[in-house]
Order: C-alpha cells, then structure tokens, then sequence
C-alpha cells in the first residue's frame, strides 16, 4: 500500500519517486536536495497556475 492511496479525501494526490539514477534516491532526496526543491517548485507552480484561471 502506497502512502498516496491513503489520502482518501484529496481532490488529487501527486506522487514523484527520486532514482537511484537521479542520485536523489535516499531519505529525503538527500543526495539531490536541488532536485526535490525544483521539482517542488514547479509543482507550486502549476498549482498557483491552475488557481489564476
């Protein structure tokens, strides 16, 4: 089971797994925190985006 399947009351649930690949795979994206803090943004982002229309 899958924490995302626990929010059961959300309108929407987004999910991104960090890879090995992408050197962002340990607690946390530790060893890519760029990486999480882009993708976290652009997320914040399109949420403001889709709020503006």
């Amino acid at each position: 089971m899958s924490a995302a399947s626990l929010v059961t009351h959300a309108r929407s649930v987004t999910t991104r797994i960090f890879t090995m690949a992408e050197q962002a795979h340990n607690h946390c994206q530790i060893g890519n925190i760029g990486l999480a803090l882009r993708t976290t943004l652009t997320w914040v982002q399109s949420l403001a985006k889709g709020a503006s229309r």
